[in-house]
């Protein structure tokens, strides 16, 4: 639970205020937001620090560095990230650079913030998308790519997003371990493959309900799967360098994670009272993995053995929402109160079975 209550002051002088118009990012050719701001100077640092966003309970007080139309996303996997990719660059106005304290953001900060102004234009329907296909050697090709169809119509604006990830790796190895004199007593060779991929499905709604009033919906389904296949061969050797052992170990290791999200805010504005914002958010993510561990000696016809097995299977949810009022006395100063409520858990259970390999079995 945090409650909150401030009293802004504001220097006639300040903020200082950098504003980058559409004719200086469309000389750049730009698809999304990240391609906007990748070309404004300045903004390097607080890209970087995406990817830390989302990992604090609840809202935090502080909230992140980029706004939209000086508001935050209500989201954290499908958060500012994520929208920097689905915000195409045709809807976006302007880029502000703002160092200082500033009135009527849903955000302050005393080092920079980007605010991101959209464009307003009604009846325009836009569709980004785009193709491709992941491919390393000795791994079998992975499609990748993503669509956004996005609308903007009278008092109604939504998107809706589909964007599949993949990442494929293969790698080789060759291990030679000698002793204090440098007589080989092992050698182990890998061959490891990984295959890794999700699909993110997302929607959003914006619907301004009056002049005083509007209302924002913001939604995400995430599934995530990780394969990976690494085959050892082992061979052991005495001090004479005749080999005396020879196993092969098969491990094989998957994971799979989906995660769901729903967020939303409404914002109403009082004559006297100022403006009124209510965020919530609540998701889940459930992740179920496998770690396995067989091994068999080239001599042996008996097949693998298991030696190791290890499972998880876990369960984190979270539901938060925050409220603030915000009034304006004046061009200098500004008063805001309001409370955060945020519900975290977390349920699994780990599984770990060990059993003797054959090289210890026969010792015995």
């Amino acid at each position: 639970m945090l409650g909150l209550a401030s009293f802004k002051s504001y220097a006639i002088d300040n903020p200082s205020i950098t504003r980058y118009q559409r004719d200086y990012f469309n000389q750049f050719s730009p698809q999304n937001l990240k391609d906007i701001l990748d070309k404004i100077p300045g903004t390097s640092a607080i890209l970087r620090d995406l990817d830390s966003d989302g990992t604090e309970r609840g809202f935090g007080a502080s909230g992140g560095k980029i706004l939209i139309n000086g508001k935050r996303i209500s989201g954290k996997s499908n958060g500012i990230s994520a929208q920097l990719f689905r915000i195409q660059a045709s809807n976006v106005r302007h880029i502000e650079l703002i160092r200082g304290a500033v009135a009527g953001l849903d955000v302050q900060s005393d080092g920079l913030l980007i605010n991101v102004v959209l464009d307003n234009a009604n009846n325009v329907s836009a569709t980004l998308w785009d193709i491709g296909l992941a491919y390393i050697s000795g791994v079998e090709p992975l499609p990748l790519g993503s669509v956004n169809h996005s609308v903007s119509k009278d008092k109604l604006k939504y998107s809706l997003s589909f964007e599949r990830q993949a990442e494929p790796d293969h790698f080789i190895s060759y291990e030679i371990i000698t002793d204090s004199v440098n007589r080989l007593l092992e050698t182990n060779q890998s061959n490891n493959k990984d295959k890794w991929y999700s699909n993110n499905f997302s929607a959003s709604m914006v619907y301004d309900l009056s002049d005083k009033s509007s209302i924002r919906l913001n939604s995400a389904y995430k599934f995530v799967e990780s394969k990976s296949t690494d085959p050892i061969k082992r061979k052991f050797f005495n001090t004479q360098q005749i080999m005396i052992e020879n196993y092969i170990e098969d491990n094989r290791y998957s994971e799979d994670s989906q995660e769901w999200e729903l967020g939303g805010d409404f914002n109403y504005r009082f004559k006297k009272l100022g403006n009124l914002k209510v965020i919530f958010i609540a998701n889940q993510t459930q992740t179920d993995s496998t770690d396995l561990v067989n091994q068999k000696s080239n001599q042996d016809d008996d097949g693998y053995l298991p030696i190791n097995a290890a499972g998880y299977y876990a369960t984190a949810e979270e539901q938060a929402v925050r409220s603030n009022l915000d009034k304006t006395i004046n061009e200098q100063h500004s008063i805001e109160a309001g409370f955060e409520f945020a519900f975290n858990t977390l349920d699994g259970n780990c599984l770990l079975y060990t059993s003797p390999s054959p090289r210890d079995r026969t010792r015995s």
